[in-house]
């Protein structure tokens, strides 16, 4: 989980974020490449979704399904 800088970034015009340099620093992002965020609520609905279609996985699985780590999987269960 993306820990909480408390920092709070406008859109342009078009609808573009500008990640701060710091910060991609930090996380290892190189220009040109694509940063991929969703929502808790959008992950727990993923995760129920493979929790119905593969209810024998292990949590692992769902974790390497949804490209998080098993700790997020435990979260996202109790959203459910």
């Amino acid at each position: 989980m993306m820990k909480n800088t408390g920092m709070t970034r406008p859109l342009d015009t078009l609808g573009r974020i500008v990640v701060p340099k710091e910060i991609r620093d930090s996380m290892g992002i190189k220009a040109g490449e694509g940063v991929h965020r969703s929502s808790s609520q959008h992950l727990a609905e993923k995760l129920k979704r493979l929790m119905r279609e593969h209810p024998t996985a292990k949590q692992g699985e769902y974790a390497e399904w949804l490209r998080v780590s098993q700790g997020r999987i435990s979260q996202l269960k109790k959203l459910l």
